[in-house]
């Protein structure tokens, strides 16, 4: 993960977010929407957060 990834982590980690709040908090980091659902399904994966909106409606 590069540095703006762990910025991303960072940014969310403990809060509870929807997926359009994490699009718009990855977009703020200059990245595209693309490479935000991979990066989204990546720390899911490997619980670098775990958010209560987005679990909900991911399963």
């Amino acid at each position: 993960m590069n540095d703006s990834g762990f910025d991303i982590v960072r940014a969310l980690r403990g809060k509870d977010f929807s997926h359009a709040e994490f699009m718009a908090t990855y977009c703020v980091f200059g990245r595209c929407s693309i490479d935000a659902e991979r990066f989204l399904k990546k720390c899911l994966t490997h619980q670098l957060f775990v958010p209560v909106k987005l679990t909900d409606s991911a399963t």
